[in-house]
């Protein structure tokens, strides 16, 4: 396995067990939606797991941190932490810039 191999292999299990994590912090939560997202991660990474198409397993990777972000940010909903409530504000439309009157 060369370097470049070796440093995807990694993030793409480091990005399964964040994955994991905030699939466990919804079941608690949720049970049932949790227990079914849990089953489809773990589902499609078996299905994936022998792709070695760089270009394929760069696509896959993309498309699992997207998913990490909106699965960390429902299970954080979920739980009520400040995190969840904090980008909720931060991304309310007609607040912030370009809106705030410069004085």
């Amino acid at each position: 396995m060369d370097l470049k191999a070796f440093i995807r292999r990694s993030q793409v299990l480091e990005q399964y067990r964040r994955m994991v994590r905030a699939a466990k912090l919804l079941a608690r939560h949720r049970p049932a939606q949790g227990a079914e997202v849990l089953a489809q991660i773990r589902a499609t990474y078996r299905q994936h797991r022998d792709e070695r198409d760089t270009i394929v397993v760069k696509s896959l990777v993309a498309d699992a941190r997207r998913q990490l972000d909106m699965l960390e940010a429902l299970a954080d909903d979920a739980a009520g932490t400040p995190r969840a409530a904090a980008a909720r504000d931060a991304y309310e439309v007609g607040h912030g810039w370009p809106w705030e009157r410069r004085r």
